[in-house]
């Protein structure tokens, strides 16, 4: 059993943390910006991802957990189904041209309600980048380990093959960009 926060992390979410002294500020001019609040935070490092996550209780979901729950229990494609994706179910391909507000694509939901799994910012995952099949005992959910971390869900800059619940992608943990 794991509990995922419902929507990505907003800038104005992570701004408490920053204010908290807790969290390093993200490396953009969005962070603190009223008009982006309910957009998801951008520019954050693994380290900066996890301590985060620390700060409001939880971690980081390992990569099986994340797709786990963008499958809803069963063999989706992507969290809201089958179908492909169209820009009423993601944020994708640079459709919009920029982030969008969380829960903006309400259409593109899990049966349980989470929402942008898919789409707009890639989500950090605790995993390290190791081959599949996955096993959580060989090592890759050691958080101190070094190596490449998984992100999960594409981006709103990345086409419809990353928005996949199997797409996963390596990132150094030191990666901080707007996607």
């Amino acid at each position: 059993a794991f509990w995922l926060q419902q929507t990505e992390t907003t800038n104005a979410q992570y701004a408490r943390c920053v204010a908290a002294d807790a969290c390093d500020p993200p490396d953009n001019d969005r962070w603190d910006d009223p008009d982006y609040a309910n957009h998801p935070v951008t520019d954050i490092t693994w380290p900066q991802a996890t301590t985060y996550a620390a700060w409001v209780g939880g971690r980081l979901p390992t990569e099986a957990e994340w797709e786990k729950a963008c499958r809803a229990g069963d063999d989706r494609a992507y969290p809201w189904g089958d179908e492909s994706p169209t820009d009423r179910l993601s944020n994708y391909n640079n459709n919009v041209g920029d982030t969008t507000p969380v829960g903006s694509y309400p259409d593109g939901a899990t049966p349980l309600g989470l929402v942008d799994l898919s789409g707009n910012v890639w989500e950090w995952v605790s995993t390290l980048d190791a081959p599949y099949p996955y096993d959580a005992s060989d090592g890759r959910e050691d958080q101190k380990a070094g190596g490449k971390r998984i992100a999960r869900g594409g981006s709103s800059y990345y086409t419809q093959y990353q928005l996949r619940c199997a797409a996963r992608t390596g990132f150094s943990p030191a990666t901080a960009n707007q996607q």
